[in-house]
């Protein structure tokens, strides 16, 4: 019996540490006031890095890109989300050449989304917002395909009524 009892437990500590979900960031923009700015996806986990931007002229396609990313940056940009976005309180105004953004984030399965303007960020929120952005920088490899949140890369412009003379 205690044979068995031990075996269940060994059973039940590795399921538990195998269903850990990874850690990641993930920031997606929606439209801009500026048409020929892409929307984009940037996806940081602790050893990775993954990217995305729409195509030209082909609203809703992404090119995607990936890499591995250095633990200690990704801890720095980490502790510093908690930081400022922690007790960020949302403003329902929407900004009507803003572009929105969208920030998503789990942390020892703790997970935040967090939907906002840049226009409302305090400095150094849209600090650390920039400096997301900017990952995209680094040197990237072509992938094929890397799933993003869609809500704001997918969305679509509802289509105007005709107008009747």
């Amino acid at each position: 019996m205690r044979v068995f009892v031990c075996i269940f437990i060994v059973f039940f500590l590795i399921s538990c540490t195998t269903n850990k979900e990874k850690e990641f960031i993930v920031l997606t923009t929606g439209f801009s006031s500026n048409p020929s700015t892409p929307r984009i996806g940037v996806k940081i986990q602790p050893d990775s890095i993954y990217y995305c931007e729409e195509k030209r002229d082909k609203e809703g396609e992404y090119n995607y890109f990936s890499n591995n990313f250095n633990k200690i940056i990704y801890s720095k940009i980490k502790e510093n989300i908690l930081k400022e976005f922690r007790n960020y309180k949302h403003i329902n105004d929407e900004v009507l050449d803003g572009t929105p953004l969208q920030l998503i984030y789990n942390f020892e399965n703790k997970c935040d989304t967090i939907s906002f303007y840049f226009a409302y960020l305090t400095n150094s929120q849209a600090e650390l917002i920039g400096e997301i952005k900017s990952l995209s920088k680094i040197k990237l490899h072509k992938a094929s395909y890397h799933p993003f949140p869609e809500n704001l890369l997918k969305y679509k412009l509802p289509t105007l009524p005709l107008l009747e003379y």
